[in-house]
């Protein structure tokens, strides 16, 4: 289903607009009023991305690789190969947001 509205219900909401009907889950509640005939099955999941978490993993496995291989030149200071990892981790995330 394509450009359905959906209205998410709340404190307010009292009536159910025509055309509409409620989409209710397995248990029987309500999740949202949809247009009529419309199931669950129309409406795909978004799945929610923890950017901050990632940033850090990729962060971590940067450092990692740099403290253990040396592939990158030593800096003076722990400070700025952290700086370096979390330039590389940004540039990733940049990456995989485009995608």
């Amino acid at each position: 289903m394509e450009d359905y509205k959906i209205i998410i219900t709340h404190d307010g909401v009292r009536e159910i607009p025509e055309g509409y009907d409620v989409l209710m889950d397995k248990d029987g509640r309500l999740i949202a009023v949809v247009l009529k005939n419309a199931t669950a099955d129309d409406f795909k999941e978004t799945p929610v991305i923890n950017w901050e978490q990632r940033r850090f993993e990729v962060a971590k496995a940067v450092i990692s690789g740099m403290l253990t291989n040396r592939i990158f030149p030593p800096d003076k200071t722990i400070a700025n190969d952290c700086e370096t990892a979390i330039k590389y981790a940004n540039e990733m995330i940049n990456q995989l947001k485009k995608s």
